[in-house]
């Protein structure tokens, strides 16, 4: 959707957790620090066709409802 970054804001880079300010040299090295961190597990992985789109859309999904309460 066009112009929709601006209403959420700023998508997290794939290396930024989701849960805190930490910022990771890599995405799979963000993932296992949500994982052991902050007990973030993604049920059924193997399914998953896009996990920095996966990722991104709950970064912006977390925005907007923080931002929206």
């Amino acid at each position: 959707m066009e112009g929709e970054s601006q209403v959420l804001g700023t998508p997290l880079r794939p290396e930024e957790c989701l849960f805190c300010s930490l910022k990771s040299s890599n995405f799979e090295e963000n993932l296992s620090h949500m994982a052991y961190a902050h007990s973030f597990f993604l049920p059924d992985f193997e399914y998953i066709t896009d996990l920095p789109g996966l990722i991104e859309y709950l970064g912006m999904f977390f925005y907007f409802i923080i931002n929206n309460i």
